[in-house]
């Protein structure tokens, strides 16, 4: 994917080649800082709570994290494990000791500004993995993005693969997306026009986004379009994965138009190939022969 300015960000962090991003933080070893996106909101963004949110692994120490939104929100911190809820931004200024870990955050906003902000720091070495869920005050009209920031000091015990990060089944991927777009290209009649439809109509019903290059936490949203996205597996982050590089540049966090082109068409590629191979097995006794027919003198 090739980026240009005035696109909609992209979070930081990347998964190696083979890999594919399956987080919202990628948490990779060493000290850390950085910045991740979430939608609030729309398709794959949940209704009064975002979808998903984010997960900390256990081992992560001095963790110190940031969301700011312009929706009015809460951050709930559960025990991944349990599910047990350890604390609550909308209690205010709080503190809670989890399995030795102290958990401490603090919520302030501006009305008039639209402006919320949650902050949380953990001291010491986060135990388990941690969950923390956004969530709205009241049912989101307009879909938005909350913005996070994070720090942390290192991660004891690294894993090999950062947390955020799952092994990449490209032959799926391509399939899921072979499917994909045979849905595409019988509900639009040009790759131009499931653009607009998809891509452009996603980001523009997003409060502060405008059509562009589709990042990572906006891609569920046009996934989700799709009537057998939640049925299907692998599922839409692996898609994103595979289209990012799908033109033939490397992956850089978005899906463009000429990547999207490429998706788009590849059941009418495969179509016409497959057209093609059976005309050329009827027509010729075998590969030999076949090849000296289409490549002519080249072949020699």
């Amino acid at each position: 994917a090739v980026a240009t300015t005035g696109n909609a960000p992209v979070p930081s962090g990347s998964c190696s080649d083979g890999y594919y991003r399956n987080g919202t933080v990628i948490f990779n070893c060493g000290a850390q800082s950085g910045a991740a996106y979430l939608l609030l909101g729309g398709e794959g963004g949940g209704g009064e709570t975002a979808a998903a949110g984010l997960h900390v692994p256990g081992g992560v120490r001095d963790l110190k994290l940031s969301v700011a939104a312009g929706e009015d929100i809460s951050i709930l911190f559960r025990d991944h494990g349990t599910g047990e809820a350890i604390l609550n931004s909308s209690d205010g200024e709080a503190s809670a000791d989890w399995r030795g870990a102290r958990i401490m955050c603090s919520q302030s906003s501006n009305a008039s500004l639209r402006h919320w902000n949650v902050s949380m720091s953990v001291a010491g070495v986060v135990p388990d993995t941690l969950t923390l869920e956004a969530r709205t005050a009241e049912a989101i009209v307009v879909p938005s993005i909350a913005n996070i920031t994070y720090s942390y000091a290192e991660i004891v015990n690294c894993p090999l693969v950062p947390v955020g990060c799952g092994d990449f089944a490209r032959y799926k991927a391509r399939d899921l997306v072979f499917n994909w777009s045979e849905w595409a290209e019988s509900q639009y009649k040009t790759a131009d026009a499931a653009w607009g439809g998809l891509c452009n109509a996603t980001m523009e019903s997003v409060s502060g986004l405008s059509p562009g290059p589709v990042p990572y936490y906006m891609w569920e949203a046009v996934w989700s379009k799709w009537p057998a996205a939640a049925y299907m597996q692998p599922g839409w982050q692996e898609a994103f994965r595979f289209l990012d590089e799908l033109a033939g540049s490397p992956p850089n966090g978005y899906v463009d138009p000429e990547e999207f082109h490429t998706a788009f068409g590849l059941a009418g590629t495969f179509l016409s190939m497959f057209t093609w191979c059976e005309t050329v097995r009827k027509t010729h006794p075998d590969h030999l022969t076949a090849w000296a027919a289409v490549a002519g003198k080249n072949a020699e």
